[in-house]
């Protein structure tokens, strides 16, 4: 495998990591409140691994958007959007768009899973 589809390969799997850890913020009915800020929030160990940090603001109180958040920031947000495609490829923002939109009313495991497709992981 060359160095460049082995690198896509290992974006992909932190980025579904760091989706389902939204994924059971959100479940568990806890917003983090700050992932729409990701850098700040999140940290990628040695092994690639990652975490999501800081919940000073965390809330049970508020409506979960851990998924959407992130997804915004990645997929959507000129700050980080445009690295991502250029590691994974371009992305129809369009369709993402309407899979959140979809996931935010429904939040079901199906969802999320049509979420992971349309961003590509």
């Amino acid at each position: 495998m060359d160095k460049k589809k082995e690198e896509k390969n290992l974006v992909k799997l932190v980025l579904r990591a760091v989706l389902r850890q939204c994924w059971r913020l959100d479940r568990i009915g806890l917003d983090h409140g700050q992932l729409s800020y990701a850098p700040s929030h999140l940290i990628i160990n040695e092994n690639n691994v990652p975490f999501i940090v800081d919940f000073e603001t965390a809330s049970m109180n508020r409506k979960p958007s851990n998924v959407t958040s992130i997804c915004q920031f990645l997929f959507l947000s000129r700050t980080l959007s445009e690295n991502v495609t250029d590691k994974l490829g371009r992305q129809d923002k369009c369709a993402i768009i309407e899979m959140l939109r979809r996931y935010k009313n429904e939040r079901s495991f199906k969802c999320f899973e049509k979420v992971l497709a349309v961003c590509g992981i």
